[in-house]
């Protein structure tokens, strides 16, 4: 991308980051590059985009191969912002914002999921997915995916879509997991790899997944697995309908092996199956600090949210944090960040804007990039990186663009 693009990219949200003139004078600013890499990789991510555009070697070896792949960066947030999808930094300080090069300015946007510094979003209309790195400016739109044009879909029949990286090929795979047909027990599940996807979703033969939360949820990634919450029944097992006690499992789909698999999710008082669309709308699993996280409201107005302390084993959930709701806090609650002093910095469903839970004044603040945010209940952890589509040998890359 030349100054002139970043220039533009960064004029809005980020005043300060003026771009100057590549040097004429190779000399005068030249380091052995093993020093700049050095130097580069202890930068924060807005100091990293700044020196792109300072001097074109520094831009070279900031998109080469080995620095991308090597810097790391504190974890940021992406969202949707307006008719776009926006991006802050460590500090939760407005960084960029971007979109793409077609989108639909009447529907809904949102940030799916974030794997290696790539973001999943739903671009504009309910039928377009696309991937990108906003670091790069890159994206790529996904073949229609015929389940979110599905009447059934539209109905509010339950689909979940994920997005992560197999452990051991390190595949980037998208995944839409739906209720095909409850008479017969079984789901519906298709993939696209990045890669080698060849312009195609493809569908694998599946068990029963258990009845979908309804509407469009979103699969949380951690360890190569996906996962979801669907309800199952102590006599029928985790994929079963008809029960008269029904329970809330978490299903997990591994990338690597394409097997899916089921366990226990924390037990909650009042989620037996009278109460089970008040769980669908007030529950949800997400990441937090590389842990498996279950969030609450309960009848109580209590949000409780729990984390699993060693993955996969179903007995190490332990209840992190418990507060009262509050007026603002109405609807679904997505636990984001773990602060200092044990703060965790959450969103909420039905509110522009991101709060902050003291766990030593057992408080709840909000305010947190309130001008910014449209909907906070589609916020993603995001860790950037300079990963090249192109380099992927991933085609039909386009450009994003900035505001």
């Amino acid at each position: 991308m030349n100054c002139s693009g970043r220039r533009k990219m960064s004029a809005e949200l980020v005043a300060d980051d003026q771009c100057k003139p590549f040097s004429q004078h190779k000399d005068d600013l030249y380091l052995p590059q093993e020093l700049c890499k050095d130097i580069l990789s202890r930068l924060p991510i807005r100091s990293i985009l700044r020196f792109k555009c300072v001097y074109k070697p520094w831009r070279n070896l900031i998109e080469g191969g080995e620095f991308a792949t090597s810097y790391t960066v504190k974890p940021c947030l992406a969202f949707n912002y307006g008719m776009g999808y926006g991006v802050c930094d460590e500090t939760f300080q407005p960084l960029l914002r971007f979109n793409f090069p077609r989108c639909d300015k009447g529907s809904r946007r949102a940030v799916i999921n974030s794997a290696n510094g790539l973001l999943l979003v739903r671009n504009g209309c309910n039928t377009i997915l696309s991937v990108c790195n906003p670091m790069t400016c890159e994206c790529i739109e996904l073949p229609p995916l015929m389940t979110l044009m599905n009447s059934e879909y539209r109905n509010g029949r339950g689909v979940i879509l994920g997005f992560g990286v197999s452990k051991l090929s390190g595949q980037y795979k998208i995944v839409s997991i739906s209720e095909y047909s409850r008479a017969s027990r079984s789901s519906y599940c298709e993939i696209y790899t990045l890669e080698s996807g060849g312009g195609l979703w493809r569908s694998i033969t599946t068990p029963a997944v258990g009845s979908l939360i309804p509407g469009l949820g979103i699969a949380a990634f951690l360890n190569g697995n996906l996962h979801w919450m669907a309800s199952g029944s102590k006599e029928s097992g985790y994929g079963g309908y008809n029960s008269e006690e029904n329970l809330l499992v978490c299903r997990c789909f591994d990338l690597e092996t394409e097997i899916f698999t089921s366990f226990s999710l924390p037990h909650v008082d009042n989620a037996g199956d009278r109460d089970l669309a008040f769980v669908g709308r007030q529950y949800g699993l997400c990441v937090l600090e590389d842990q498996l996280c279950f969030c609450g409201i309960l009848q109580a107005n209590r949000v409780d949210i729990w984390c699993m302390e060693d993955y996969g084993d179903d007995k190490s959930w332990i209840k992190k944090y418990a507060f009262l709701q509050t007026a603002d806090i109405l609807g679904p609650v997505l636990p984001l960040k773990v602060l200092a002093n044990d703060d965790l910095l959450f969103a909420v469903h039905s509110k522009n804007q991101l709060f902050i839970y003291s766990k030593n004044a057992q408080t709840v603040t909000g305010g947190l990039l309130k001008p910014f945010l449209c909907r906070s209940s589609y916020v993603a952890i995001y860790t950037p990186n300079f990963l090249s589509l192109k380099a992927m040998g991933i085609h039909n890359v386009q450009a994003l663009s900035f505001d």
